[in-house]
Parts: structure tokens; C-alpha cells; sequence
């Protein structure tokens, strides 16, 4: 059978196409083995991946780690303030006690002063007072002892110019000795201590016993004077 030229030419085409794919794949064929041989002598990269998240995950943590130290290094400079604030305060609330004790201690000192100083005050008032009481108790012995003795001889004078006139009735001697009894009644107040009590009590006896020597059998008003003064005397 005769082929005609384009039937031979499409033979050869096809021929020369097989010839250029089969040269293709032979170069393919040596590329894909120089790569392999090049990535045989590779290291597995699984490790180094692994490796690398673990670095990302340690460069998170440190981020993370950071920025939760930047909020403690602020919060912790509030607290450094606030410190500062409370330790002033401090300050000042111990200079205040400080200052409150001062004056307390002053105050009680002046308190002290005052006290000791009114005692003194006190006590001499009352050192002034018992001299007052003594200077007084004695010009009051001295007034009465002054007054006993007026008064001791004022009734003698009075006895003496009775008795010293003639007795005439018992009325006479019954009023000198009502005077008698009257006198020695307002003594009976006296204290006995006195060493003027009992005089006029015995300066009336001895009147008495006087004017019984000088009148003789006309003296039973007298004796009876006597007697009566006698009794009152005994009493006081």
C-alpha cells in the first residue's frame, strides 16, 4: 500500500514529538532526582517547626508576662504613693500625739503649781487662822479675867457701903443677901478653872463674919446670910 508525502509527514511529526516528550521527561526524570537528592540531605523540619511554635508561644507568654508586669509596676507605684501618704499622715498623727502629750504634760505641771500653790495659800491661811483664834481665845481670857476682877470688886464696894451702915432691918440683910444669891448665881456660869470663880462667894463670908463680930447679939440676920452664902458657895 502506498502512504502519500502527508501521511509520512505526520509520521514523522509524530515520531519527532515522541522523541521531544521522551527527552522531557528524561530531564523531568533528572530534576525531580537532583531535587530528591537534595532534599534527602535535608534535616526533618518537624523538630524545627515544633521548636518554632514553642519560641512563638514563649514570645507570646513573655508579651503577655510584660504587659502583666507594666500593670503591676503601676499599681505597685499607686501603692508606693498611697504608702507615702499613710506614712506622712503617720508622721503628722505621731508630731499631733507628740504635741497633745506636751501640753498635757504642761498643763498637768501648771495644775500641779497651782495646786501646790494654793495648798501653801491654804495652809497659811490656816497658820494665820489659828493665830487669829489663839490671839483671840487670849484677849477674850484677858477681857474676862479683866471683867472678873470689875466685877469682884464693884460687889465688894457694893458689900463694903451696905455693911458699913447700921442694920436697921432684916429687910436690909435680906436684899444684900438676895444680892448675894443673885451674883453668885450669875457666876455659877464661870468656869471653876478660873482663879477668880469663888472669891466673891468668900469675900461675902468674910463680910459676913465681920458684921456678926461688930454687932453682937443683934447679928442672926447675918449668921443667916453667912449660912446661906456659905451653901451657895459650897454648891458652885
Amino acid at each position: 500500500m502506498y502512504a502519500g508525502p502527508s501521511l509520512i509527514h505526520k509520521w514523522f511529526s509524530t515520531i519527532q514529538m515522541i522523541d521531544a516528550l521522551s527527552k522531557r521527561s528524561k530531564e523531568a526524570e533528572a530534576a525531580f532526582l537532583n531535587v530528591y537528592k537534595r532534599l534527602i540531605d535535608v534535616p526533618d523540619p518537624v523538630p524545627a517547626l515544633d521548636l518554632g511554635q514553642q519560641l512563638q508561644l514563649k514570645v507570646q507568654r513573655m508579651h503577655d508576662i510584660e504587659t502583666e508586669n507594666q500593670k503591676l509596676r503601676e499599681t505597685l507605684e499607686e501603692y508606693n504613693k498611697e504608702f507615702a501618704e499613710v506614712k506622712n499622715q503617720e508622721t503628722l498623727a505621731l508630731e499631733k500625739e507628740q504635741q497633745l502629750q506636751n501640753d498635757y504634760a504642761e498643763k498637768e505641771r501648771k495644775l500641779q503649781e497651782a495646786q501646790e500653790s494654793l495648798s501653801s495659800r491654804l495652809d497659811e491661811a490656816e497658820h494665820k487662822s489659828h493665830s487669829l483664834q489663839s490671839a483671840l481665845d487670849s484677849t477674850q481670857a484677858e477681857l474676862f479675867d479683866l471683867k472678873s476682877k470689875y466685877d469682884e470688886e464693884t460687889t465688894a464696894n457694893g458689900f463694903e457701903k451696905r455693911t458699913s451702915s447700921p442694920v436697921s432691918s432684916p429687910g436690909v440683910v435680906l436684899g444684900v443677901v438676895s444680892d448675894l444669891i443673885v451674883y453668885l448665881g450669875s457666876r455659877a456660869t464661870v468656869s471653876v478653872s478660873s482663879p477668880h470663880s469663888r472669891k466673891p462667894g468668900l469675900l461675902a463670908l468674910f463680910v459676913c463674919v465681920r458684921e456678926i463680930d461688930g454687932h453682937g447679939s443683934q447679928s442672926g440676920d447675918w449668921e443667916e446670910a453667912c449660912r446661906v452664902a456659905l451653901a451657895v458657895v459650897k454648891q458652885g
